[in-house]
């Protein structure tokens, strides 16, 4: 079917042969085909990774979705038919903020390497502003790490000391966008399970030893049982996680309590140790970041040197044919001479009826012309 290169088979395949910069080429030109002149095309899902739709959109295929290249073997564009016959559904990610496609000037934070057609696919967003482009299993690794050292500086916070955590599977399933839960195992009131749910922390108690504390939460509107309580927040995580503590061990509640004393100077003291914590994590963020656009400006310098090279190179062999370009017009010039003088001493051989003359001129003629033969299939070789 006829149609713009963006919508027939022939003209994605062309855009794909760029690699990455010809696919973000093909999202650009279909969203403008839409947006400037409404303009309906035809569904294709392009290498089982991404669907481009009927009104310009361009989403990435989400990966329970997607055919398994171990059994099967898929086209690299496939129309509406062909996508509803290999995928047994079609569903895909996006959201606001969010692009299915990862940057070509930028590399994945966690293993600083860039993007390319080779790991475009496995493409996951970070929370953080400005977002960045994960590889999936990287952000994996970035969320298990910044939870743990942000629940481990909440219970510092709370004033436990040496608190052990280790993860396990976020029980809400909200894992993949807050990563996952953490049991930590305190001196001070035993095994505590903490996590994100969605918009709240949840801590759970029943393993550990603090028991039926429902009533240190009476005033607060939130989720709460016997040993449970949903926290809006580190903050309020940290207040709740004191009180059972203080509970436990004996002590007055906060608002009880006498400012000042021991206890305060151990849980401020434990504040600014998180604080500095955080604060160490993000110098060391921001240096790993500085480390990957040098690493990238080095390699873009490296690139252009052998460009250069290429270019001056390229430039010398062009003066030389130049150069000898110059010399076979000369020579052709000289020959256009030479046959001029040639055609008029036979004229005027023929005229005079000089034999000998014409012959001899012939054999001159004849001459000349095996000598440059000889010159030009030299220069053919060489």
């Amino acid at each position: 079917m006829d149609g713009p290169d963006y919508d027939t088979r022939e003209g994605i395949a062309c855009y794909l042969k760029d690699g990455l910069p010809g696919l973000h080429r093909l999202a650009k030109h279909r969203a403008a085909a839409w947006r400037e002149r409404e303009e309906r095309m035809g569904l294709w899902t392009i290498m089982g990774l991404w669907v481009a739709d009927e009104t310009g959109g361009f989403f990435q295929i989400a990966p329970d979705c997607r055919p398994d290249p171990a059994w099967q073997e898929i086209p690299p564009v496939m129309d509406k038919a062909e996508t509803a016959r290999v995928l047994s559904r079609l569903s895909w990610g996006g959201g606001a903020g969010r692009h299915p496609l990862p940057p070509l000037d930028d590399m994945c934070p966690q293993c600083l390497e860039g993007w390319s057609m080779r790991n475009a696919g496995d493409l996951d967003w970070g929370s953080e502003e400005p977002r960045r482009a994960y590889h999936a299993q990287c952000l994996a690794y970035r969320r298990h790490e910044d939870g743990l050292a942000r629940f481990r500086s909440l219970f510092m916070e709370a004033g436990y000391r040496d608190a052990a955590l280790r993860a396990i599977p976020n029980l809400y399933g909200s894992g993949p966008w807050t990563g996952p839960w953490f049991l930590a195992e305190t001196a001070e009131i035993g095994l505590v399970r903490v996590g994100w749910r969605k918009s709240v922390i949840e801590i759970d108690w029943s393993k550990g030893r603090a028991g039926d504390r429902l009533s240190l939460f009476a005033g607060e509107e939130i989720t709460k049982e016997a040993t449970l309580v949903h926290a809006y927040g580190y903050e309020k995580a940290a207040d709740y996680l004191r009180r059972l503590r203080l509970a436990v061990a004996g002590e007055p509640a906060p608002e009880d309590r006498v400012e000042g004393g021991p206890a305060e100077a151990v849980a401020l003291a434990s504040a600014l140790v998180a604080s500095a914590s955080q604060a160490r994590d993000k110098a060391v963020d921001i240096g790993r970041r500085a480390d990957a656009h040098l690493l990238l400006a080095r390699k873009n310098l490296e690139e252009a040197r052998v460009l250069g090279e290429v270019a001056a190179r390229n430039l010398e062999e062009a003066r030389v044919l130049i150069a000898r370009s110059d010399e076979r017009c000369a020579e052709a010039n000289a020959m256009n001479d030479e046959t001029k003088r040639l055609r008029d001493l036979m004229r005027k051989a023929i005229v005079d009826g000089d034999r000998a003359a014409l012959e001899k001129l012939f054999g001159d003629a004849l001459a000349r012309d095996d000598s440059h033969k000889r010159i030009d299939d030299d220069e053919q070789l060489s």
